[in-house]
């Protein structure tokens, strides 16, 4: 049943405190902050599932009980409240990991956005990639690949904006120009050499002949 119900039906089953504490982050106006965000956490007991399909084969058997003629009505009743009451207590538990899961998405959603927004209004010196959807392209790849890296799975969100962002000013060389008309990023032969694998080829692709030429003497 947990399996089909709606959001609404699975935060009908939270508890005040539980309403109270969802009611708090839902308040977070979503800015990128460095002090710790409010975060909804609910763990599932261990053996969540070992409980739920030992709870299905009770109640098998307790109605196969009953038909053979086992059980009287009234032991059958008590002992069907018991396991329904030990499944809505597991479906509870269910509906909170949820609940907890879909705000902790939520909120790393829009601390993402708040920290993009903040990272291209600084570097628009360098280059107004709100202007240039070429740039933007380049730097989503580059963020999705350095996401993508094992080595990376502890860096602070900003750290990935920033190395891209590096990496999109040696890619772009001399002909990226801010909103203003400004040149911007440079030809910067050193920042290349620390490029790798696709990155390095790109900055390459990218160059003059006569930036070829001045990389080529270093």
């Amino acid at each position: 049943m947990d399996d089909f119900m709606t959001p609404a039906e699975r935060e009908a089953m939270l508890d005040d405190a539980d309403r109270a504490a969802l009611a708090r982050i839902a308040g977070d106006d979503g800015a990128a902050d460095p002090a710790p965000t409010p975060v909804y956490e609910a763990a599932a007991p261990a053996d969540l599932d070992r409980r739920t399909a030992a709870l299905a084969d009770a109640e098998s058997e307790l109605k196969r009980a009953f038909r053979s003629g086992e059980l009287e009505f009234d032991d059958f009743e008590e002992q069907r409240a018991q396991l329904l009451r030990e499944r809505e207590g597991l479906t509870i538990a269910r509906a909170k990991v949820e609940i907890a899961s879909e705000m902790q998405a939520q909120t790393a959603e829009r601390q993402w956005r708040g920290a993009v927004d903040k990272f291209l209004d600084r570097v628009t010196d360098d280059i107004d990639y709100r202007r240039d959807p070429g740039a933007m392209r380049d730097l989503d790849t580059l963020v999705k690949d350095l996401a993508g890296r094992p080595e990376n799975a502890q860096r602070p969100m900003t750290w990935f904006l920033q190395e891209a962002h590096r990496r999109v000013l040696a890619m772009h060389d001399d002909t990226v120009t801010s909103a203003t008309g400004a040149q911007a990023g440079g030809f910067d032969p050193d920042r290349i050499l620390e490029l790798d694998g696709a990155d390095f080829e790109a900055a390459i692709a990218r160059m003059t002949p006569d930036q070829r030429e001045r990389f080529a003497r270093g």
